[in-house]
């Protein structure tokens, strides 16, 4: 079964994803402002961020770290440390210039992702999600619960390097949608089954409804 109809049947369960953040440097805030927290309150964090101190680089340089910090500690554990991470990014958004990342992003996915990689946080993986929900290519750039996921239905292979299996399920599914919203509609709806039923351990395999296409379950389970 194509992974596009494995993706139909997994949105049956569960639904529509809510449409994440779009905009370049709001998923690099989004990820900087909140650590190891469940999605909901990552989202709430960001729009307070955005509501209370602004979503763009000179709004965030204009506030003392200690500002941002109170603005963002619901957001998880060293809210100092987060908070400098906002401020740094905030920094290479104004040497680099917005205008510049997006022109990059239409035009030079490569310089793209060298400018994006100069954002705290930001490597390979990030990098890819940036560009997934930006609508400039059809890739998948699956977080560590979507990539279990991937593996598991056979696109890619388990290594003990995270980097190897990521990049194995990137290329493993890399000609299995035909536009962006279909990647992006794919990389939410596997993230959401990583979290709620395919887990690291003791996955939910009898609740699965593509269990029947999951090499996983064919090899440990049925």
């Amino acid at each position: 079964m194509k992974l596009g109809a494995i993706v139909d049947q997994l949105e049956a369960m569960y639904g529509r994803m809510e449409r994440p953040v779009m905009r370049p440097f709001d998923i690099i805030l989004h990820e900087n402002a909140s650590y190891l927290v469940d999605d909901a309150r990552r989202l709430q964090v960001f729009r307070k961020l955005r509501d209370e101190i602004g979503n763009d680089p000179g709004q965030i340089l204009e506030h003392e770290p200690q500002e941002i910090e109170a603005v963002i500690a619901e957001g998880g554990i060293l809210a100092a440390h987060r908070a400098r991470k906002v401020i740094a990014a905030a920094r290479v958004a104004a040497k680099i210039g917005l205008d510049e990342i997006d022109r990059a992003i239409e035009k030079d996915l490569q310089k793209a992702k060298r400018l994006l990689k100069q954002f705290p946080g930001v490597g390979e993986p990030l990098a890819d999600k940036i560009l997934l929900f930006s609508g400039a290519h059809t890739i998948l750039a699956p977080d560590s619960n979507a990539l279990r996921v991937l593996i598991r239905l056979g696109y890619g292979i388990d290594d003990k390097s995270y980097a190897k299996s990521y990049r194995s399920a990137v290329d493993a599914t890399k000609d299995e949608f035909a536009t962006p919203a279909q990647a992006q509609r794919a990389q939410a709806i596997l993230r959401h089954h990583g979290q709620q039923l395919c887990k690291r351990s003791s996955p939910s395999c009898e609740l699965c409804p593509v269990r029947k296409h999951c090499d996983f379950y064919r090899l440990h389970i049925a």
